[in-house]
């Protein structure tokens, strides 16, 4: 972040898992921009669609723990090791399901 942004908005899952929004105050316009970084999914454009500040911003304030969106990835790059081996790279489909879990004890 510049020393002119602020964090306005920000949704926490779990760590390594959150987005925020940030307001850029060095112009009159205050320009927003979202920052999303979760662990388990890869951020291309395509799940970026799916899995968004405002999906994970729903789920929780919704608490929709039966709420799933699974991302596809058409080619994903993978390293397939072999014993004894150095192994290949091949690339071949991957769904990911990402889904908010809300324990009892953790909600206050």
């Amino acid at each position: 972040m510049k020393p002119h942004e602020i964090i306005f908005e920000f949704v926490s899952v779990e760590p390594k898992n959150n987005a925020y929004t940030i307001i850029d105050t060095s112009n009159a316009i205050n320009q927003r921009k979202t920052v999303c970084k979760f662990r388990v999914i890869t951020l291309n454009y395509n799940a970026s669609q799916l899995v968004n500040f405002d999906v994970i911003k729903d789920m929780i304030l919704n608490q929709e723990s039966s709420h799933t969106v699974t991302v596809h990835t058409e080619h994903k790059v993978k390293r397939k090791r072999k014993l004894g081996c150095i192994g290949s790279i091949i690339t071949e489909p991957e769904d990911k399901k990402y889904n908010v879990i809300f324990q009892e004890e953790a909600i206050a």
